[in-house]
């Protein structure tokens, strides 16, 4: 069995939130891959991992047996001895699980004040099967309102792609990372956001291929911060920038692409048709979109 990993002190992804990591969950094999990912996350950090269901209606009766298993998981990865009694899990993995069953008709509502409520770091959410960009009892219930209001990094498990993190054993490979740049938002603050969400996965090894679509002459490229530690290589590519993005992504193999967005692409936003979206729908790899501002 493997001791608890040391949690991340420095770079965050916002030092004035508490560490915790949500995950709401329809309880179907496509969430399950997003779930081994949110719980990866937290056994790094030693977070709080609360795992939500938005139920349609009172009627509906919790659904406690069908929540994913972090127990079996967790002894699965060897993070925890066979046969831990339940009691014992936060004391041996470091890390304390939530696991909420509410009502309501909205549930993109639902989810976005959970995400306030409890000061959420991070959402990690599953995209739905075939064409859905999210699982339907999740996707039908957007409502216009929301898509301001729960601005967090959102990671996206695409259905169908390869993750990041092994459902076997709990092993993150995360050894190339794919960073879009532009001007809008700045490039200083793309590379700031990648650090810190690499920091939060545990990698220190990653390559960084910094993208920019576009022609030719003064390329956004960003400022390295001081302590900058991680290997990169920066590509200039023109072409249509979604179609350049997935290109890239497959070309090189991509195990995670990390969006920095603008004030019109937050958690919900990417519902309306964004850029963010239509990555998000085709990517062969998770995608982890970032609010500029966060």
């Amino acid at each position: 069995m493997s001791k608890p990993e040391q949690p991340v002190t420095s770079d965050r992804l916002s030092p004035d939130r508490s560490r915790v990591i949500l995950h709401p969950t329809d309880f179907t094999p496509t969430s399950y891959a997003a779930f081994v990912h949110a719980l990866r996350l937290a056994t790094y950090n030693q977070s709080e991992l609360h795992i939500l269901h938005v139920a349609e209606s009172e009627d509906e009766p919790p659904a406690w047996h069908e929540f994913p298993a972090v127990r079996h998981t967790l002894e699965r990865w060897g993070m925890i001895p066979e046969y831990t009694d339940r009691h014992e899990v936060e004391k041996l993995s470091g890390v304390r699980v939530f696991k909420a069953n509410i009502h309501g008709d909205d549930v993109a509502e639902k989810v976005a004040e959970y995400v306030d409520v409890h000061a959420v770091d991070m959402v990690v959410l599953s995209t739905g099967e075939h064409d859905d960009f999210l699982p339907r009892w999740f996707r039908r219930s957007v409502a216009e309102s929301v898509l301001n209001t729960a601005k967090v990094p959102t990671l996206f498990i695409t259905h169908g792609a390869r993750g990041c993190v092994s459902e076997d054993d709990g092993k993150v490979t995360l050894d190339k990372i794919l960073v879009p740049v532009d001007r809008t938002p700045g490039p200083d603050a793309a590379i700031e956001r990648a650090m810190m969400a690499l920091a939060a996965f545990g990698k220190e090894d990653s390559m960084l291929t910094l993208l920019h679509v576009g022609p030719a002459g003064p390329y956004p490229w960003p400022t390295w911060p001081a302590g900058y530690r991680w290997k990169s290589t920066q590509l200039l590519r023109q072409g249509r920038p979604v179609d350049v993005i997935l290109a890239t992504a497959e070309e090189q193999g991509s195990d995670l692409i990390i969006l920095v967005t603008d004030g019109a692409d937050g958690f919900f936003d990417v519902l309306r048709g964004s850029t963010t979206q239509q990555i998000v729908r085709r990517a062969p790899c998770p995608v982890l979109a970032i609010p500029h501002d966060f």
